[in-house]
């Protein structure tokens, strides 16, 4: 899902998270997914040798399809738990099914109700959003996390892109 396209969340030219509107509320249907799981720093060296894992896995599996989404699903906060035991999954869209893998399995991103921050620029940037997110929003509205992980959804990643023009959604399970 593509939400629309403009930016909710960008950095400026003085390098300040600047917010434009408020989150999209949306109620997403269930994705099937084939994951990576990965132990260790969001966004540090493990996680890129599991998108690099995870890519060769899907060329080599012939697994590209229409309209493939990337995902990852964070399952701590790593304010509570030490950054280098942080889980995380990394994940793409796919209807096939890769049977039993020592690396990757299939899972479920659980539907339902979700608000949606869309963000343009550097991956390493994007916990500022998450602190506004959890520390400001979540606090000023009448809705409730809902007991599943967060996750990132990446509109235009590509090892060409340049990190100021990335889009990247973030989905907050809510009630």
């Amino acid at each position: 899902i593509v939400l629309n396209t403009h930016v909710d969340y960008r950095i400026d030219s003085k390098g300040i998270l600047v917010s434009e509107i408020k989150p999209k509320i949306i109620i997403l249907p269930e994705k099937k997914v084939i994951c990576i799981r990965v132990v260790g720093v969001y966004g540090g060296k493990e996680v890129f040798e599991a998108w690099e894992q995870l890519v060769n896995f899907i060329t080599q599996q012939k697994l590209y399809g229409w309209n493939q989404e990337f995902f990852s699903i964070y399952y701590d906060d790593p304010d509570c738990v030490e950054k280098e035991k942080c889980t995380s999954e990394i994940c793409f869209t796919t209807k096939k099914d890769i049977g039993k893998h020592d690396i990757f399995k299939s899972n479920l991103i659980e539907g339902g109700k979700y608000a949606v921050f869309r963000y343009k620029g550097p991956y390493e940037r994007l916990w500022e959003l998450y602190e506004k997110i959890y520390g400001n929003w979540l606090l000023s509205v009448d809705y409730k996390l809902r007991d599943v992980p967060p996750f990132e959804k990446y509109i235009n990643y590509s090892p060409k892109t340049k990190p100021e023009v990335l889009l990247t959604e973030i989905y907050i399970p809510i009630d």
